[in-house]
């Protein structure tokens, strides 16, 4: 209810002249003024007689609470702007029935920008910074692209431009880029190699020269938990030899 101005105390007299019911009036209208600049949930109002003639009450509400003041829901309820989120009231808006709601998605906007405008204004009197939540996307779909997009944007500025992004509804994954530099075979063991399909194994390698050409292979054997699965040659042109792995031995134990 807006504060009802009093029109006694509205034309006032002064001070040396004033009678008792005109400063009474002149009080009441001077405090509940104040009270509700003071606190953006202090409704003080002045209940004035039939006659005007005299303040009858003042009702105050939510006095001290100018750091943590109410915000409409927009479905006909209220919260307190630090015990909530704008995100959390408009997620809770946007689900709501429309016929159980009582104000536009703006109006909701604009009724926790004007709490957020009075708790940033006592901030900054005590020398704090401002506190203003961005307003969310309407969408969850719009919300999850752009967190998405943010990931990604982050995972390729760590990893590299040439770092491979695979995405779907469910997962996203930022591929790091391997070396295209090849190892060069420093003798038999462990390697990881990549064949000509893109594939790479860890394949036991042994350089064996040609007897009757010039040139050589390589002896591959594929080795899991002690057991020779499968050996095969493989030209050198064949396969790019990406690290060597000593410690493959070890973790076969």
């Amino acid at each position: 209810m807006p504060n009802a101005l009093v029109q006694a105390a509205a034309e006032g007299l002064p001070n040396s002249q004033e009678l008792p019911v005109t400063k009474a009036n002149r009080l009441a209208h001077e405090l509940s003024t104040a009270l509700n600049d003071y606190d953006l949930n202090c409704h003080a109002v002045v209940y004035p007689s039939k006659k005007m003639e005299y303040c009858c009450g003042i009702v105050l509400d939510g006095l001290g609470r100018v750091e943590n003041p109410v915000v409409s829901t927009g479905r006909g309820s209220y919260r307190r702007l630090q015990d909530t989120t704008l995100e959390s009231i408009l997620r809770s808006f946007d689900t709501c029935p429309a016929e159980f709601r009582d104000e536009t998605r703006e109006e909701v906007i604009a009724h926790w920008r004007v709490a957020e405008a009075h708790v940033n204004a006592l901030r900054e009197k005590k020398g704090l910074p401002p506190q203003n939540e961005p307003l969310p996307a309407a969408d969850l779909d719009q919300r999850t692209e752009r967190a998405k997009a943010e990931l990604i944007a982050c995972l390729t500025e760590k990893y590299g431009p040439d770092a491979e992004v695979i995405q779907n509804d469910r997962l996203v994954c930022v591929c790091e880029p391997m070396s295209t530099e090849a190892v060069e075979y420093t003798g038999p063991g462990f390697y990881e190699i990549e064949d000509a399909k893109g594939r790479r194994p860890i394949l036991w390698l042994e350089r064996v020269d040609y007897k009757t050409v010039s040139g050589f292979y390589y002896l591959a054997e594929s080795r899991w938990k002690g057991r020779l699965e499968y050996t095969k040659r493989l030209k050198p042109g064949a396969i790019r030899i990406i690290s060597k792995v000593d410690e493959y031995a070890s973790r076969m134990a």
